[in-house]
């Protein structure tokens, strides 16, 4: 017969539950490296430790984007020197090509090399990051902001918005610039085009037979004849107009050859000009008569953004040579200074590159900071004494090797033993 009870055994038996939890509970403390395994060892700790767990976690958060957006920047950069290169190449064509000692199969061959170089920069505007993210697209996110139109010219399906990532929980800061930002440039006119347009006017403007001028000039007395050639479309031309009196700009609308519109516009100037208009004999031209000997017609436009060939005005002398005048822009030298601007406008945007990039390194290192401020505080609060901890484990378990012994001798003695 044992000396024991059941409420004995019953209290060793919480007594050795009590001593494994606390084991476990250390355990698991310096296993983790913190002072509570449970938030109900010390709620307010607790709560303290959650907090700033959650600001270390959102704070890795912001970092991660940071990183994210210095990497875009750099690969931004990276195309925006590429399509500098470009550009570079192009001008080097477009002054070549602007020279009247090439020949049209010369001009032929720089033609092919800019078509080239259109596509190079087509592709350069649709480059994407390293997780396959589209750089130049704004905020919209279009996997190809940059897209061939049924008619052969690019169009741009971003937005002129820039994409951002958050850097603190209330300021955000932008990782790219936005197609419209770097793939337009602004015309003499304050029009912004695409540098596909450009390369395109570039391109037909090869074609342009050297026989089209941008001005004439008429130095004979009396009166001479100009014709309207115009499309079916509604063109608004304008052209400046010199004579001996002075100099004056002419507007009119015209359409399919239309002379009507010219003539009352020229007349309208006539106090000015010394020039008066009126209807040839086919009537489908234009006499013009001057008080002078002089008459000069520069800088015409037809209402396009480059200017379409097939609107012209004719200038026929009296020997019946004819001077074809069109838009200035469809000469190849015209379109230097818009692929020069191009160019500049590429240069001032890797400036603001460089900028944003500073400003993603500084939104680093504030967040770093902040990190490790946060992770000292975590640290004091949190941490756990591991000396401490082992120390009373190795109590707990000496204690609970003593407790089972001494249970065990209780129990297995018997009234024999007390007898003897």
């Amino acid at each position: 017969m044992a000396i024991s009870t059941r409420l004995f055994t019953e209290r060793q038996l919480d007594n050795f539950s009590s001593i494994a939890s606390k084991i476990e509970q250390n355990q698991a403390k310096i296993a983790s490296g913190k002072s509570i395994s449970e938030a109900s060892e010390d709620p307010e700790k607790a709560i303290k430790v959650s907090a700033l767990d959650e600001r270390i976690q959102k704070t890795n958060v912001f970092l991660s984007n940071l990183n994210t957006a210095n990497t875009r920047l750099g690969a931004a950069d990276t195309v925006l020197s590429s399509v500098s290169n470009v550009l570079t190449r192009v001008t080097e064509l477009a002054i070549q090509g602007a020279n009247d000692t090439y020949s049209d199969s010369d001009k032929r061959m720089i033609q092919a090399e800019v078509v080239e170089l259109r596509n190079e920069l087509l592709s350069l505007a649709n480059a994407k990051d390293s997780q396959g993210k589209p750089l130049f697209s704004g905020s919209t996110g279009e996997e190809n902001p940059f897209f061939q139109k049924t008619d052969g010219s690019i169009g741009y399906q971003g937005n002129n918005q820039r994409s951002y990532v958050r850097s603190t929980a209330n300021t955000t800061v932008a990782d790219s610039l936005s197609g419209a930002e770097i793939f337009y440039s602004e015309m003499p006119n304050g029009k912004r085009v695409s540098y596909f347009d450009i390369l395109d006017n570039l391109i037909s403007s090869l074609e342009t037979s050297t026989e089209f001028q941008s001005s004439a000039v008429i130095e004979e007395p009396g009166s001479y004849l100009i014709k309207i050639q115009s499309t079916d479309r509604v063109n608004q031309f304008s052209f400046d107009l010199v004579g001996d009196f002075g100099e004056v700009k002419v507007e009119f609308s015209t359409t399919n050859n239309g002379i009507s519109d010219a003539i009352q516009a020229l007349n309208n100037l006539t106090a000015v000009t010394g020039i008066t208009a009126g209807k040839d004999q086919s009537g489908q031209g234009i006499v013009l008569s001057n008080a002078g000997d002089h008459l000069e017609i520069k800088n015409f436009s037809d209402g396009t953004e480059f200017g379409n060939n097939e609107n012209q005005i004719l200038c026929i002398g009296e020997d019946g040579n004819e001077q074809r005048v069109i838009n200035g822009l469809r000469r190849v030298n015209k379109n230097l200074a818009l692929i020069n601007s191009a160019h500049e406008n590429i240069a001032l945007k890797q400036a603001t590159l460089g900028a944003l990039v500073n400003q993603v390194d500084s939104s680093i290192r504030t967040n770093e900071n902040l990190r490790d401020i946060l992770q000292i505080s975590f640290s004091d609060i949190a941490a756990a004494d591991l000396e401490k901890l082992i120390t009373e484990l190795q109590s707990l378990l000496v204690n609970r090797d003593v407790a089972r012994q001494t249970y065990t001798n209780i129990t297995q003695t018997t009234l024999f033993d007390f007898i003897r």
